[in-house]
């Protein structure tokens, strides 16, 4: 820590400061949107979140791993794909 200017620390403090204000809105709003919206109980959806973050606990690491290529891991891009094809349409009232 010695080789750091304390302005460098501080930027990077400040940047992961407001990573973490977006994710806990983004939290916030989902646990609104599965009690109110969905209607499932409170005790359900904050299983359903902390399920997810055990889930992101343990995957994580395994995603983030680096290639000595640089390249993107084929389980990500296959992700990816499933993802955005499994994802359900809207229907035809619901588009703008």
């Amino acid at each position: 820590m010695a080789g750091i200017s304390l302005t460098k620390r501080l930027s990077y403090g400040a940047a992961d400061t407001a990573g973490q204000l977006v994710f806990c809105v983004i939290s916030f709003y989902l646990l609104y949107f599965y009690t109110d919206v969905y209607g499932i109980s409170l005790g359900a959806a904050g299983t359903i979140l902390l399920i997810a973050r055990i889930i992101d606990a343990i995957d994580a690491p395994i995603w983030g791993m680096p290639r000595r290529s640089g390249m993107p891991r084929l389980p990500t891009l296959y992700a990816a794909f499933y993802l955005r094809e499994s994802t359900p349409r809207s229907p035809p009232s619901c588009r703008p």
